[in-house]
């Protein structure tokens, strides 16, 4: 059984080959061990909480609408 999103393995694979930005398992799982290097690519507060406060959805839909994803 193949466990997590291809779609989240891909930004992972991105972000490791954007200079070592994620280093963990390619799971294909959104924790904290994803979200963290993905708030700090695309500028945003590094807490590893998607969440009301942050601003890691807006900043990334921006970049995917201006087909210019940071990985």
């Amino acid at each position: 059984m193949i466990i997590g999103s291809d779609i989240i393995r891909t930004i992972q694979m991105g972000l490791k080959s954007r200079g070592g930005y994620y280093s963990s398992v390619m799971d294909g799982l959104c924790g904290e061990a994803t979200i963290k290097p993905m708030q700090k690519v695309l500028g945003t507060m590094v807490d590893g909480i998607v969440s009301q406060v942050s601003d890691i959805v807006k900043e990334l839909q921006r970049a995917m609408n201006d087909n210019k994803l940071p990985w």
